[in-house]
């Protein structure tokens, strides 16, 4: 992988983002460039998730699959079920995570808070609303009264005992910097909340306490007007994505973000959203990310809790829609699985066209971009958005607009149109 400072350095020395033709911005060259050249790399997303059918398979640092086999390294080791629920493949990994994921140690505390509240949810008998009547053409009506109801003090007030970003911080650092070196077996990987097997070391001390604390919030939470229904795995995915953001924002706001993440924020905020067309098309979304909005803002911390405004759920499930890379299987085949998605910014303003002239290759939980030909100065570059070089014109067209919600009019759909039409 390319260091911070040089990756940024090659794609501010070879990339523009400028205003297309048809509307939005995408990336042309600066110059000159050669083919096999590498014009940008994004060394990790900014949010991401996996999957929770795959979490235990797939390594949440480097994004590493071997065979459906259980990935053995965890925060941590003596608990029986994943700490923030998190695997990792190696000791390496997790520390590289804990370095560039959690060197704060909110995002660990904030993702644990999911746990316990995700799990604790799964005996409710509370049935999700049903918005039917709502699309994408009144869609801020809903989120209007959502907003309202939950802007109400005692529908979302917190217990005086919660934990303030400070004292989360200053626990979940102590719980990152001595994180258990072993190996756990696959026996006591168990979905269930436990207490750890040994509170002798102040690590196991630690953490008994914080997850004490954030389920007794919890449950405190539960005797308040608000009653929340069980989440489903789209749900329980799509708040993870969101917690993330909500972090990032967070460390933005408070000064404590790296200057890659400050400069991924930036670039995430210039995504269009596709939540309009995305709800458009799937209703059922507009239940999900409701129940998302409902679920974060009764769980999380109150500074996280203040930032997960509509706006910035929607804005975040809208980027993700239309920019997000999929986690694949490697070697990337056309039978490989999908385990996640991923939003790197920087990597959102290459734009489509079904014969590329630059190449995307994951490298672990980095985007590398390649040129595949010469390109001329202030000739658009482009990518694929899925392998479908060799698929008939119809079924790309379907693809990419179920998926990116737009008809592809590059030179090859107009080629194989005009082909079609002339049969």
């Amino acid at each position: 992988m390319l260091p911070d400072k040089v990756a940024a350095a090659a794609a501010d020395q070879y990339l523009s983002v400028r205003k297309t033709e048809y509307g939005g911005r995408g990336y042309f060259a600066a110059k000159n460039i050669p083919a096999n050249t590498r014009v940008l790399t994004c060394r990790q997303p900014l949010t991401y998730v996996v999957f929770k059918s795959f979490k235990k398979e797939v390594c949440a640092y480097c994004f590493s699959y071997d065979n459906g086999k259980h990935r053995k390294f965890r925060l941590v080791s003596n608990l029986k079920r994943a700490y923030a629920g998190v695997y990792f493949c190696s000791e390496e990994c997790r520390d590289c995570w804990v370095e560039n994921y959690d060197y704060d140690g909110l995002l660990s505390a904030t993702l644990e808070e999911i746990e316990l509240a995700y799990i604790q949810l799964i005996a409710s008998t509370v049935k999700a609303p049903s918005y039917e009547g709502y699309d994408s053409s009144n869609i801020d009506e809903l989120w209007d009264k959502v907003e309202k109801e939950f802007a109400d003090p005692d529908v979302v007030s917190r217990p005086s005992s919660v934990l303030s970003v400070s004292t989360t911080t200053s626990t979940s650092t102590s719980l990152a910097s001595s994180v258990c070196s072993s190996p756990v077996s696959e026996s006591s990987a168990l979905e269930s909340v436990s207490s750890p097997v040994s509170d002798s070391a102040s690590l196991s001390s630690s953490v008994s306490a914080l997850s004490s604390t954030s389920s007794s919030r919890f449950r405190k939470n539960k005797k308040k007007k608000v009653k929340l229904p069980p989440l489903d795995g789209v749900e329980y995915d799509t708040a993870r994505v969101v917690a993330l953001v909500l972090v990032q924002n967070h460390r933005v706001q408070n000064g404590t973000a790296t200057s890659e993440i400050s400069h991924e924020w930036t670039k995430f905020n210039l995504l269009q959203s596709n939540e309009l067309s995305h709800i458009g098309q799937y209703r059922e979304f507009i239940t999900v990310h409701v129940n998302v909005y409902k679920f974060l803002r009764t769980v999380l911390q109150d500074d996280l809790r203040l930032l997960c405004t509509p706006r910035l759920l929607r804005d975040t499930v809208g980027r993700e829609a239309g920019n997000a890379f999929g986690i694949w299987e490697l070697p990337m085949m056309m039978e490989s699985e999908c385990f996640g998605t991923a939003v790197y910014p920087a990597a959102s303003f290459f734009n489509h066209e079904c014969e590329p002239s630059v190449r995307k290759q994951r490298v672990d939980n980095s985007l590398v971009f390649t040129t595949i030909r010469d390109i001329a100065q202030d000739e658009q570059l482009f990518i694929s958005y899925g392998m479908m070089e060799e698929l008939p014109y119809p079924e790309r067209q379907r693809i990419l607009t179920d998926q990116w919600h737009f008809d592809c009019q590059c030179p090859a759909c107009t080629r194989d149109k005009l082909e079609s039409l002339s049969l």
